[in-house]
């Protein structure tokens, strides 16, 4: 829990952040960022970041973000990026789902109700489960591409997705 909920609520605060190197541990980044609605700057996530539910929920409901963000390599865990950018409703820059992300439930609610996000995403090979709700809502989506060991798709995962193309 090191640095769990540690900004969050900042409704005001929109500066960059850079997160140190060595965090770790079951719920380190847990909602780090939930609810800082003004926030809107470069965020650096280090290289490695490890433990279930590392980064659930890290910018839940900083609707005003609009930012690139790069998830590394190093980020590890069960549930680790369950709601990772669930209502950021006006995000629409390319993001990354790192190639070696497994683990149960790593992509639940990953970017649910992100209404703006229009670009294209790959999911990597080590998912073989696309989650409940992983991008209900993302009504400007237009393509997603699948893994091919894909063996599920949760319930809603594309719920309100009405602009999917393929």
């Amino acid at each position: 829990d090191c640095l769990r909920n540690f900004m969050m609520g900042c409704t005001s605060f929109n500066q960059k952040i850079t997160i140190p190197n060595n965090v770790g541990g079951d719920r380190c980044l847990k909602y780090f960022m939930r609810g800082c609605t003004s926030f809107n700057s470069i965020i650096t996530i280090p290289e490695e970041v490890y433990g279930d539910n590392c980064l659930h929920g890290f910018l839940y409901g900083c609707e005003n973000f609009n930012k690139p963000i790069s998830i590394p390599e190093g980020v590890t865990g069960n549930g680790c990026l369950e709601r990772f950018l669930m209502c950021c409703k006006s995000f629409n820059q390319s993001i990354n789902i790192p190639s070696n992300i497994s683990g149960v439930a790593c992509l639940r609610n990953f970017m649910t109700e992100c209404h703006e996000f229009n670009q294209q995403i790959s999911i990597p090979d080590g998912i073989k489960r696309i989650e409940d709700d992983t991008f209900d809502g993302c009504s400007a989506l237009q393509k997603v591409e699948l893994p091919d060991g894909l063996l599920s798709i949760g319930y809603a995962a594309f719920y309100d997705c009405t602009s999917l193309q393929n």
